[in-house]
């Protein structure tokens, strides 16, 4: 998935972990720099390994599981499990001067 943890931006992933026994997680993040010769260099910036137990979910913003995110705009992570997991991953902003965020009921719509 994508990381976006900066300036208002949250990223935030979701681990389902359907299986009747407990699996081992990993997600590594990425950034990418730039060589001196202008190619794009691939760099980990950090990782999060925990155990989900059996019928059990995760759901963390990405920089509460890979603090190195923390302020990082762009790169990616992955999630790498040793058995099948659903998984779901979204970004949105938070308006901190107006507190209001991106998933504000809309004006109109019933609360």
């Amino acid at each position: 998935g994508h990381i976006a943890e900066r300036d208002g931006w949250f990223t935030g992933v979701t681990i389902k972990n359907q299986n009747d026994t407990p699996v081992k997680v990993v997600i590594p993040a990425f950034r990418t720099d730039k060589n001196p010769n202008g190619s794009a260099k691939i760099v980990e910036v950090g990782k999060f390994v925990g155990i989900i137990g059996a019928r059990q979910m995760l759901a963390k913003l990405i920089s509460e599981l890979v603090p190195e995110t923390k302020d990082q705009a762009g790169g990616f992570f992955r999630i790498v499990a040793e058995k099948p997991v659903a998984y779901f991953s979204l970004f949105g902003y938070i308006d901190t001067q107006n507190q209001k965020n991106i998933l504000s009921p809309l004006e109109g719509m019933p609360q």
